[in-house]
């Protein structure tokens, strides 16, 4: 079928009138003769009576017309383009937030229901149709016949974040607005639409909160705090797991009240570090979306650390005195790279290679992997350090007498200066294959053990060193993070569209995964879930309590169109019946 514009359906009626009402007059006229005899001629007009020929002429007229306009407005279809003083424009706005993926009791979601709503909406329409969404992902469609509205209802999908889309710009008065949803998301109808509500009561369990922390007190032990949240509108039990790597895991079952938050606590310590998931089942749960969530737990054991000395027992001493350190002293012909070490501490000597752990390193020698240094030619007094730093700020350096030493001219961002003697650094930090720190003098040159901060400067510069990946807790969505050219994959593997602006890579978090980010030696990880309260609470309907919609009125079985050619058809009999019995001739 033709989708034609009313000037050309108007156009082509127009011709076929005009062509029929020619052809009817051009049909021969009867032609009289004179004959010897009119004796039969009045015998067969008394018994069928006289029949005036103008009207049998006017009905033929009559039904050909019929039959040609009804074959063209079926050719041309001219509802569709708003043909007609009855055609009005229809915009049908589509709720496609994440609670339109809520399973209802027929096993489909509210969104099939919305989309056969919406299709139910657009057969019935008589005018152009605009079809779109409320979260702004389609785009839309502009004022289109019905088979491309339709085809772009069917380009439509549920989203998977919250982001409302900008409100409607202003309609030609007159336009007809639909508004289909569950009247969950905090969006309102447009003034003066018509609301179809799919909303239907549903049960769910969501993960709202997992967070790992470490007490103070002990740091081998590792607790995870999660909170689960019961949406439904009845009492469930809850089956809720926490897995971790191929072994660990823990589950218990809770009874959760209707409406009802629970934070529960779990000792993870068992677990050796890694991504741990939480997730939250019960029976009839018909949203999947926020049963899950990921977080990292760091690892936690006892660290290994390798003092490479010719000899300091105060500096092996201090080391082995802090708490989850596991200490092995060694002398710098010993040392061997790649031996296993979860960091290194060297004392008057620097691998030529890089380690592959992070490095302390108390006036090192000169190595193509760390600035180069020159000696100092005499006692080195601190004027400035780094107060913001936790390995600088532990010290008063003011009060550290320092003998010879090391001092590093900083250039650009080779390394970052913490402790600073006029314009040269004494202690710096940078990063090789892994983390480093360089103190400029030997601990044996100096009063620093001494000092009552130098056990806090050693515990915090091993943190720093044997530091994990950090890992951000993030919400679904738009996510940024300050790592500029970051390569972005997903718990798969799978590599994620991103994108750099100002230095800060951004990524969309459409679904609960742990997301990787590298740029460079710096790695960052991302636990994404839903972590949305109101999103979770998917009973939280405006339509909750409204009533239910009236049916529309069971529509036409056929299309316009055929019906159209089926009634050209049953004139077409009438015409060929008139013709045979004499009537229209």
């Amino acid at each position: 079928m033709l989708q034609a514009s009313p000037a050309f359906g108007l156009l082509l009626v127009g011709l076929v009138v005009a062509a029929i009402v020619a052809i009817h007059l051009l049909k021969p006229r009867r032609v009289q003769r004179v004959v010897a005899s009119t004796l039969i001629w009045q015998t067969a007009a008394r018994r069928v009576g006289k029949r005036p020929a103008r009207w049998r002429w006017w009905l033929a007229l009559g039904l050909s017309l019929a039959i040609g306009i009804g074959l063209t407005l079926a050719l041309v279809r001219p509802e569709l383009r708003g043909f007609g003083a009855g055609a009005r424009q229809v915009v049908v706005v589509l709720d496609n937030g994440p609670t339109m993926a809520v399973r209802t009791r027929d096993g489909q979601t509210r969104w099939v229901h919305a989309v056969a709503e919406a299709r139910s909406v657009i057969a019935r329409a008589s005018g152009p149709v605009m079809v779109t969404d409320s979260m702004g992902v389609s785009g839309g469609s502009g004022f289109v016949g019905r088979d491309e509205a339709m085809a772009a209802l069917g380009r439509m999908a549920v989203a998977a974040v919250a982001e409302g889309a900008p409100p409607l710009l202003p309609l030609p008065s007159g336009t007809e607005v639909h508004f289909i949803g569950d009247g969950v998301a905090p969006l309102d109808p447009p003034p003066g639409a018509i609301v179809h509500p799919v909303f239907e009561p549903a049960d769910n369990v969501a993960v709202l909160r997992l967070v790992t922390r470490a007490p103070p007190a002990d740091p081998m032990r590792v607790d995870a705090l999660v909170q689960v949240f019961n949406a439904s509108l009845v009492e469930k039990t809850v089956r809720l797991t926490l897995r971790g790597g191929e072994r660990f895991a823990i589950t218990q079952a809770l009874r959760i009240a209707a409406g009802e938050r629970i934070d529960a606590t779990f000792d993870v310590s068992d677990f050796e570090g890694g991504v741990l998931a939480a997730a939250a089942l019960t029976q009839g749960d018909a949203f999947a979306a926020d049963d899950i969530a990921y977080t990292v737990v760091q690892p936690h054991g006892r660290k290994r650390v390798q003092l490479v000395t010719r000899g300091n027992a105060p500096l092996a001493d201090a080391l082995a005195a802090l708490p989850a350190i596991r200490l092995e002293v060694i002398t710098p012909e010993r040392y061997r790279h790649g031996s296993r070490a979860d960091a290194y501490v060297f004392d008057g000597f620097a691998p030529d290679r890089a380690p592959d752990a992070g490095a302390l390193l108390f006036q090192p020698t000169h190595v193509d992997w760390l600035p180069p240094g020159r000696p100092a030619n005499g006692p080195v007094v601190v004027d400035d350090w780094d107060r913001a730093s936790s390995i600088a700020a532990a010290v008063p350096w003011n009060a550290v007498s320092i003998g010879r030493g090391e001092l590093w001219k900083v250039v650009g961002a080779e390394a970052a200066v913490l402790v600073r003697a006029s314009d040269e650094g004494v202690v710096i930090s940078g990063q090789a294959s892994a983390p480093w720190i360089a103190i400029g003098f030997l601990s044996s040159q100096s009063d620093l053990p001494l000092q009552p901060g130098f056990a806090v400067l050693l515990g915090n510069a091993l943190a720093q060193l044997t530091a994990a990946t950090p890992v951000r807790t993030e919400p679904l969505g738009a996510v940024r993070v300050a790592l500029p050219d970051a390569e972005v994959r997903d718990g798969q593997g799978h590599l994620v569209e991103s994108r750099t602006a100002a230095g800060v890579t951004i990524f969309d978090a459409q679904r609960p995964d742990l997301y990787t980010l590298r740029s460079g030696n710096a790695r960052v990880l991302v636990a994404a879930s839903l972590l949305d309260s109101h999103l979770a609470d998917v009973n939280a309907s405006r339509f909750a309590n409204a009533p239910a919609p009236v049916a529309a009125p069971p529509g036409l079985p056929l299309e316009r169109w055929v019906l159209a050619v089926l009634a050209c058809m049953a004139l077409l009999m009438f015409d060929w019946a008139a013709y045979v019995r004499r009537v229209t001739r």
